[in-house]
């Protein structure tokens, strides 16, 4: 009997925190250091008394190392996964890409569902705060994409109108707003570029993006609203 308990303790799944719950059990202790445990400490502690015990440690340390697995490869894939980018007119790669966006957000859906199910398992205690982390990074990351395409898609619509290359002077104040919303986003996207990082680009600054995405989509609704109101009046003197 005293085999198959002794094989599944020298599992690889088997860490510092399972031998201590065994000698726990056993009401025994040893030292766990490599250089003086043996087996005779194994025998001599009485563990065969335990063995139902001492196997639902082993079985516990198997799913959390499952657990473990998985964690760790999530958190592998999205501390390397980069955005991409297009470029727009002539001033090159200026916005996010949008079909990639898209899947990475679904890709982000699913690697959230991933970190909620196994949040809810018993066995995830020893990387409980890890895994809760990244849930809660991976939900910011997944806010601040869904807005900065939001402010993409209302930056290129102002842009046709307010390039200075075209009309824009004609728009006054108007104009101005946007001139300076438009620095904001083209300098916030050149360091995007430049940075590529999904966590840096989207967590990094020592500002929040969200805090950032919502004051430019600020000015730029504000800009939208007084050319709404402009084109009215024009239209009105013009009819």
């Amino acid at each position: 009997r005293s085999l198959p308990l002794l094989k599944s303790l020298h599992s690889k799944e088997i860490r510092s925190r399972h031998w201590i719950q065994v000698m726990s059990v056993a009401n025994c202790t040893f030292q766990l250091e490599g250089t003086i445990f043996r087996m005779c400490h194994l025998l001599d502690g009485n563990l065969l008394q335990h063995d139902a015990a001492i196997e639902q440690i082993v079985k516990n340390a198997k799913c959390e190392l499952e657990l473990e697995m998985q964690f760790y490869a999530i958190e592998e894939e999205w501390s390397e996964q980069v955005l991409q980018f297009e470029s727009y007119k002539t001033y090159g790669p200026i916005l996010l890409a949008g079909g990639y966006t898209h899947s990475l957000l679904e890709e982000l859906d699913h690697a959230q569902a991933q970190l909620a199910v196994m949040l809810m398992s018993p066995h995830i205690q020893p990387l409980r705060d890890d895994t809760a982390q990244w849930a809660a990074k991976l939900s910011n990351i997944g806010e601040v994409l869904l807005q900065w395409l939001g402010v993409q898609e209302l930056w290129c619509n102002l842009e046709a109108v307010f390039d200075s290359r075209g009309h824009g002077h004609e728009f006054g104040e108007e104009a101005v707003r946007f001139a300076a919303a438009d620095k904001v986003w083209k300098n916030l996207m050149k360091a995007s570029v430049e940075t590529k990082n999904v966590v840096q680009c989207c967590l990094g600054d020592d500002i929040p993006k969200v805090t950032v995405f919502a004051q430019v989509a600020h000015e730029l609704e504000e800009c939208k609203k007084s050319l709404s109101t402009y084109l009215l009046s024009k239209r009105k003197m013009f009819p």
